[in-house]
């Protein structure tokens, strides 16, 4: 009778400690459920902020421009934190472009939109998305230029941010000449 109790004791804690295993596995198996299913909508809020950040980066830029285009031989820097996309200085087009890969969706599929002076582009990309933001200056008269030059200048993200000089280098035939160059 006296090792009957004892083998139901023992046998009262080894079911405690497979129950105890048992529920911090369902919790796990919970939790992971949970992470995979916010996750991706994490990141679409996290690239809707980025998005967000970069068209009043882009403003800030545009607001620049027509400060040093309003007079010859201004000279004025703008600072630029590039944490995800490319920022693409487009010579040839005289245009600005920042893109990224994105999991938001920010206008409607390949059909670019105005937001001021500021031309955006969503175009599918796998089951992400491609996110253009361009800012054109040839209807505006102004030949953009990279270090003198007609090329395209492409900047990656870096941790510090980038020194970028705008210069009114004067009228060019019936165009304002606006050189960037990095500082």
């Amino acid at each position: 009778m006296i090792k009957r109790l004892k083998l139901k004791k023992e046998n009262k804690k080894g079911m405690t400690w497979v129950a105890t295993v048992l529920y911090v596995l369902i919790s796990i198996a919970i939790i992971g459920i949970l992470l995979s299913a916010v996750r991706p909508k994490i990141a679409e809020m996290k690239d809707k902020i980025i998005i967000s950040q970069t068209m009043d980066s882009l403003n800030i830029l545009e607001e620049t421009v027509q400060l040093v285009k309003n007079a010859q031989g201004t000279n004025l820097k703008y600072n630029l934190q590039l944490n995800k996309g490319n920022f693409i200085i487009d010579s040839l087009n005289d245009r600005i472009i920042w893109e990224a890969d994105s999991n938001y969706l920010f206008s409607e599929l390949n059909k670019p939109i105005s937001i001021g002076r500021i031309t955006a582009l969503s175009e599918p990309q796998g089951g992400i998305y491609k996110v253009k933001l361009m800012i054109s200056y040839q209807p505006y008269k102004l030949n953009i230029t990279f270090d003198g030059k007609d090329k395209t200048k492409t900047l990656n993200p870096a941790s510090i941010p980038y020194t970028i000089w705008i210069k009114n280098n004067g009228k060019q035939g019936d165009k304002i000449w606006m050189d960037f160059y990095l500082g």
